[in-house]
């Protein structure tokens, strides 16, 4: 009974956790509040930014 009572308190606890977890990509699209120096920069970060929106990786990746 005990031991039944733990490996359910130890499932809750692993389903909750993951289900608060962010979801990928969230974070990093999400956080459009970074302001750069200069304009220049801030506009390929903006430019970046949108190119992670529309799921052009590579070309994400090679503008970050």
């Amino acid at each position: 009974m005990r031991r039944t009572k733990l490996l359910l308190l130890i499932a809750f606890i692993c389903a909750s956790a993951c289900s608060s977890s962010p979801k990928r990509g969230d974070e990093v699209i999400g956080s459009t509040a970074i302001k750069a120096d200069s304009q220049e920069a801030q506009r390929r970060y903006e430019a970046a930014i949108a190119l992670l929106e529309a799921a052009q990786w590579a070309s994400a990746e090679e503008e970050f």
